[in-house]
């Protein structure tokens, strides 16, 4: 099998792999190219409300067409309390660096297959290295921002929060690595559903 796609290899004239690899930093820059436009129009909106831009700060974010980083100016507005209306604008989770697109296509494919299938599944389709922990992360933020979600819509309606007993409770864990006379990389095999 590894033949013939070496064989397909050197027998193509057109890359597929390279051209989507330009074509996402084509889309990075341009994005890039977005949020400065954001960042100049929300800056007389700032102003207006009373915010002090004090600095310019720059942060690494991954969305779903790869990873950009991008400067933007922080603002303190009347309270003192520090403000990004950039990220505020792109829907940003504060210092998450990931966008609620890659958080949710993490968490569901996290249902699927284990944190480990995730993160190569989305490494080899989107090109964007993320790793289990990231995937890690990012199910547990979505569960959080869920409950935060929950809680908010039910907050004046009364919720009965006692224990109740359960003939089966069923528990599903995410894979399991044992060690195997198996000889890989590590004599680790690993299962998962």
């Amino acid at each position: 099998m590894a033949g013939l796609f070496l064989c397909r290899r050197i027998f193509m004239t057109f890359d597929e792999r390279s051209f989507l690899l330009n074509r996402q930093q084509q889309i990075i820059d341009d994005f890039r190219l977005e949020i400065l436009r954001i960042d100049r129009s929300l800056r007389s909106k700032a102003v207006s409300k009373g915010w002090k831009a004090f600095k310019t700060a720059e942060s690494s974010v991954v969305f779903t067409f790869g990873i950009v980083t991008f400067s933007r100016y922080a603002y303190r507005d009347k309270q003192g309390k520090v403000r990004y209306p950039v990220d505020e604008e792109l829907g940003l989770v504060p210092f998450i660096r990931y966008s609620r697109e890659v958080l949710f296509d993490l968490a569901t494919l996290a249902t699927e297959m284990s944190y480990r299938k995730v993160a190569l599944f989305y490494s080899e389709l989107k090109h964007i290295e993320i790793t289990k922990d990231t995937v890690a992360k990012a199910v547990k933020l979505a569960a959080q921002l869920y409950k935060e979600k929950s809680e908010y819509r039910i907050a004046h309606k009364s919720v009965d929060n006692s224990l109740r007993k359960v003939k089966r409770l069923y528990i599903e864990g995410d894979g399991v690595l044992f060690k195997t006379p198996v000889k890989n990389h590590r004599n680790l095999q690993e299962i998962s559903h």
